[in-house]
């Protein structure tokens, strides 16, 4: 939330800044990775780990 508050009128105006705290800050990183391995180890459903192929790989 603080990221959100702290970036918001860059974002709104960048789609760098938005694409930037999207998906290159480490938090972003850290949670795309453990979505991968979840999907890849312990996911049962067949939807989720097709839509995380579809997105990441």
């Amino acid at each position: 939330m603080q990221q959100i508050k702290k970036f918001e009128l860059n974002m709104i105006r960048s789609s760098r800044v938005f694409s930037e705290q999207l998906c290159f800050n480490l938090q972003a990183l850290f949670v795309n990775d453990r979505i991968i391995k979840y999907a890849d180890k312990i996911s049962t459903n067949e939807k989720f780990k097709l839509m995380v192929q579809v997105l990441y790989y």
